[in-house]
């Protein structure tokens, strides 16, 4: 295209002697454009592009020769090449179209005579300089602008993944869900997309223990199992902790202890960068880490704290939904459907105490004072409940009236004396001039009996204190596994005679 314009505009003032050259001219201009049409240019190899650029010099240096000099009027054209590849060509291909047009200057001034006189120095000074200024600017020029331009996709693309995980994070109230499509989102918007491997932690910091929650490796045979160790042994969590922004890292296994150093080695963990996250009374740490030991920046650090905050709020709204929904509403103990759940997922063949609670009197005190009063009293029985057991246990409110409790691994002395912390706290609650009582039973079971069976050794222990006059602590020995019940007797069929069936 670019030859096709330098035939045109060549042709016009070129000062021609005979009608035959300047027909002769414009046909060929008129075949240049053809061909330029018809050619697929785009399918050459890039190496040939440059040929363009030293045509259209040369038609410009026959130019300057029909006007028998090099004219700068005509010098002006040559920077029509230098100017499309600053625009759209490579370096070497604006290298060799300045070459080209240098080149015509110094033809056209020796063919004429020129090159000894002292005229043809200011077209070459005006040349270079003008030239050296155009590329610079022009390429610099496109240089920005591509940058901008890539800044913007990346901004754009950035944000659509992040609206994207958002509303993805948005639709799950499962804490553990959230988690995982955190976990996903953060390595693959972080890590570029050549990274061989994506993978991302989330580590939970308990004082001085901590432990891996989640991970996510885009292999899936890769997985880690959850694992738990001493906070000192890995010091990038409580240093990320301690910081707002998000931290890039590089471990040294060399300088750290040989437990240490097998912890990282086993999570493989090397560099990367993270962020700390509080959550609902969680002290967590979001890690994203590279298996190329690609060096990280602080754009991917930025990057991770946006995404970091848009994850807290989704963690924290899950967490609040998942409470809500295992939860008591009245006295903030655990409520009959979660209680259930851990009763029905203790592990064969643990033993452990089931403690079944009744509050007496509780239908007389609502009568007597109001559902506000009773409402009260049952407050503080659960707060009672709450303060004795250890946070291992597990409180809940089972029934109107009714509490539970699973205290794990305790001897009968220690689940006793539970029971009777519970009682006498409740004894000093008075609500609507009447002081609290409640009945408590416990029994020694086994993961090995059904869920009912256990809560019926519990209750039975427990109607024990309340016909005993209620206000105390009543025990039931410990519940053996019972052996499986025979099976049903089969039916026999039988024909019946057939006299008797039509006696019938």
């Amino acid at each position: 295209m670019t030859f096709a314009v330098a035939v045109a505009i060549a042709l016009y003032p070129y000062r021609f002697g005979s009608v035959v050259w300047i027909v002769g001219g414009l046909i060929g201009a008129i075949a240049a454009y053809a061909l330029v049409l018809v050619v697929p240019w785009d399918r050459w190899p890039r190496v040939v592009s440059p040929i363009t650029s030293l045509l259209f010099s040369a038609v410009v240096g026959a130019l300057m020769a029909g006007e028998g000099s090099v004219d700068m009027s005509l010098v002006a054209l040559l920077l029509l090449p230098i100017l499309w590849n600053a625009l759209y060509g490579k370096p070497w291909e604006m290298a060799v179209a300045t070459a080209g047009g240098a080149a015509t200057i110094l033809v056209v001034a020796y063919a004429f005579a020129e090159i000894a006189s002292a005229s043809i120095a200011q077209p070459l000074m005006v040349w270079t300089a003008v030239c050296c200024l155009i590329a610079y600017t022009i390429r610099h020029l496109r240089t920005d602008l591509a940058a901008a331009i890539d800044a913007r996709e990346t901004m754009i693309k950035q944000s659509a993944a992040f609206d994207l995980a958002a509303t993805e994070l948005y639709s799950t109230l499962d804490p553990d869900a959230v988690l995982r499509i955190g976990l996903q989102a953060a390595a693959h918007l972080i890590l570029p997309l050549e990274e061989s491997v994506k993978e991302a932690f989330f580590f939970v910091v308990d004082g001085e223990t901590a432990s891996l929650m989640a991970h996510y490796n885009q292999e899936p045979e890769d997985e880690l199992p959850e694992a738990t160790f001493a906070t000192s042994d890995v010091p990038l969590l409580e240093r990320t902790l301690s910081q707002d922004s998000a931290s890039l890292f590089d471990i040294d296994t060399e300088s750290m202890d040989q437990r240490g150093a097998e912890i990282v080695r086993s999570l493989r963990i090397t560099n990367g960068v993270a962020i700390g996250l509080r959550v609902e009374g969680i002290r967590g740490v979001l890690a994203v880490t590279s298996h190329d030991r690609r060096p990280f920046n602080a754009d991917q650090g930025d990057q991770l704290s946006s995404f970091a905050t848009i994850l807290s709020i989704a963690l924290s709204r899950a967490m609040q939904h998942a409470a809500e929904a295992t939860t008591d509403a009245l006295t903030g103990l655990a409520n009959r459907r979660e209680f259930n759940n851990r009763l029905a997922t203790i592990p064969r063949g643990e033993t452990y105490v089931l403690l079944s609670m009744d509050v007496d009197g509780l239908k007389h005190l609502n009568d007597r004072a109001g559902h506000a009063a009773g409402d009260e009293l049952l407050r503080g029985v659960a707060e009672a409940l709450r303060r004795s057991v250890r946070d291992s246990d597990v409180a809940a409110r089972t029934g109107g009236d009714e509490f539970c409790a699973i205290l794990h691994h305790p001897t009968a002395a220690q689940a006793r004396a539970v029971a009777d912390r519970v009682v006498a706290a409740a004894r000093t609650l008075s609500v609507g001039g009447m002081p609290g009582s409640v009945s408590v039973g416990f029994a020694t079971v086994q993961g090995d009996q059904k869920p009912a069976e256990r809560l019926a050794a519990a209750d039975a222990a427990m109607y024990m204190a309340k016909r005993a006059g209620g206000n105390r602590v009543c025990e039931v020995g410990p519940l053996v596994a019972l052996p499986p019940l025979p099976p049903p007797p089969q039916a026999v069929a039988f024909e019946m005679p057939a006299k008797a069936e039509q006696a019938r």
